[in-house]
């Protein structure tokens, strides 16, 4: 599995650091020296699959209405984007509460639409 431009690779790597900023913030409220495990695996010769782990209180991110991208920008905010990002890049994301505690969190990325993310809005970002 290649994914074809060092762009499209930065929007999966955003996603994910926008995940797990959000556990470290909201999930453990700032503490340090908590657990966030992270590995990627590839599916098929186009889409790999990241799983977040953490031990965190059990919540749904993929359950929590957010509104869109272009709604949270026309109101100027700086913060409150990640989820309605994360879910424009990943092509799906799945929950499940860990037995031992926590939650786990599978992120799928297709390589053709991270690509074509980054050739329709390549000319926005100029």
């Amino acid at each position: 599995m290649e994914v074809r431009r060092p762009e499209a690779r930065t929007l999966a790597i955003l996603a994910v650091e926008e995940i797990v900023s959000n556990i470290l913030e909201h999930g453990y409220g700032g503490s340090e020296g908590r657990p966030v495990s992270v590995s990627v695996r590839p599916l098929d010769a186009t889409r790999f699959r990241v799983r977040i782990l953490d031990r965190a209180l059990t919540l749904d991110v993929t359950r929590i209405a957010v509104q869109g991208l272009d709604a949270t920008a026309g109101t100027l905010t700086l913060r409150g984007r990640g989820l309605a990002l994360v879910r424009l890049i990943a092509s799906s994301a799945t929950h499940r509460a860990r037995s031992e505690g926590g939650n786990q969190l599978d992120l799928v990325f297709d390589a053709d639409t991270l690509s074509r993310i980054v050739e329709e809005n390549l000319g926005e970002a100029a």
